[in-house]
């Protein structure tokens, strides 16, 4: 997947995650019921700063410009460990790996399985990159 497709798809996250469907409060009930920490609206807090300062037109362009990001000569698979202390505390990592075209090979939190499950829904479905969640 080229870089401008990875940039676009993380625009319409932003977009979905700005307007929430249905599906999405059933992810904010099912988090907070695995883990009573993550209330509803700490959950909401964490997607809208996400959304402001991570996936937005200008912070993604920011970030491709200066790290000269574009698709990997070899794609390679990067083991990430997410702790489960905060709703989406690890979303950076992911959103670095997918950026930078490589494999995310993922160990959820115990605590944290419903979002990072969530975000691999919502971006990695039908694509060509992938990532491992275990």
């Amino acid at each position: 997947m080229e870089i401008t497709e990875r940039y676009k798809s993380l625009i319409s996250l932003g977009h979905q995650w700005q307007h929430p469907d249905d599906d999405f409060e059933v992810v904010i009930d099912r988090a907070y019921r695995e883990n009573p920490w993550f209330t509803p609206s700490n959950i909401r807090q964490a997607m809208k700063a996400i959304t402001d300062q991570f996936l937005s037109e200008g912070a993604l362009s920011y970030l491709i410009d200066k790290y000269k990001l574009d698709s990997p000569k070899v794609q390679k698979r990067i083991g990430l460990v997410l702790a489960g202390n905060i709703p989406f505390v690890g979303f950076h990592d992911l959103l670095c790996c997918y950026l930078t075209g490589h494999i995310s090979f993922v160990k959820m939190s115990e605590k944290d399985r419903v979002l990072p499950t969530f975000f691999y829904r919502t971006t990695y479905q039908n694509r060509t990159q992938s990532i491992d969640l275990f």
